[in-house]
């Protein structure tokens, strides 16, 4: 196995004092076909409002209404016809915040998961345990909330490096994540400290690892009458045989190539 690797970031998506329902988020630069970007949108929409993408899939999209803390997660797999943004839209005028991140190494057979959602009052954000699809496999974790009100981020619940933070105009929103790679079957975060108790939602989001890193390019049987190098073919490559009886020894072989090598731990 191996851990998915959260690359880059685009430049970090902040309305600021304006309110709109076009949230235009930049994508980080040096995509690869087959790597993944995932976006996190946190906004102060009223309650009700839904968001809606073309260029994304959304996994997430729920709220804290007491008052409004909207989070919103969608992903892409990419293909190359990716412009500079991705575009996401609200059903009210709000102001927000966000961030598209580039990771390699994931599995591309299983989308993104996020557990259910976790909303209060206080200084600490605490996102809600995730049991991902797979078993106890290589993943790259996230930890992500939204807040009703501008504020900094004093304490991340995940130690990597890759923290960030965004607030966004008076009155407004703010929002952080964390992420951190992880080996096992579930993960139940730590909670966020945050400089100002306010109304927040949270949740958490795992990436799977890829689901192995070897794909079979053929196969072909061979006769058990010799040598490695001098026993005779029993059939073409990528040719099935029903001629051995069950008592008769055959020997087998496949040809690997390596999908992905291995991630370094960032």
């Amino acid at each position: 196995m191996a851990f998915p690797v959260a690359e880059s970031l685009g430049t970090a998506y902040n309305t600021a004092d304006t309110a709109t329902t076009a949230h235009n988020i930049d994508l980080p630069g040096s995509l690869v076909n087959d790597e993944l970007i995932l976006v996190f949108l946190c906004g102060d929409a009223a309650s009700g409002r839904t968001y809606s993408s073309s260029d994304l899939t959304e996994i997430f999209d729920d709220e804290n209404a007491g008052p409004d803390a909207t989070l919103w997660v969608g992903y892409r797999k990419v293909d190359g016809t990716e412009g500079s943004t991705v575009l996401v839209t609200g059903s009210h005028s709000e102001q927000a915040v966000g961030w598209a991140i580039r990771i390699s190494g994931w599995d591309t057979a299983q989308a993104p998961e996020v557990s259910t959602k976790a909303t209060g009052a206080s200084v600490n954000p605490d996102s809600s345990s995730l049991t991902p699809t797979g078993g106890a496999i290589d993943r790259l974790w996230f930890s992500v909330y939204s807040m009703d009100i501008p504020g900094t981020t004093d304490v991340y619940p995940l130690p990597d490096t890759n923290n960030f933070e965004e607030s966004g105009g008076s009155g407004a929103i703010s929002g952080a994540f964390c992420s951190d790679q992880l080996s096992g079957a579930s993960l139940d975060p730590t909670a966020f400290t945050v400089g100002t108790s306010r109304e927040w939602i949270a949740a958490t989001v795992s990436v799977n690892g890829p689901g192995h890193a070897w794909d079979q390019e053929g196969y072909r049987w061979r006769n058990d009458d010799g040598s490695e190098s001098a026993a005779t073919w029993h059939a073409a490559q990528d040719t099935d045989i029903t001629d051995v009886g069950t008592a008769e020894n055959i020997r087998f072989g496949f040809l690997v190539t390596p999908l992905m090598m291995p991630q370094p731990h960032r």
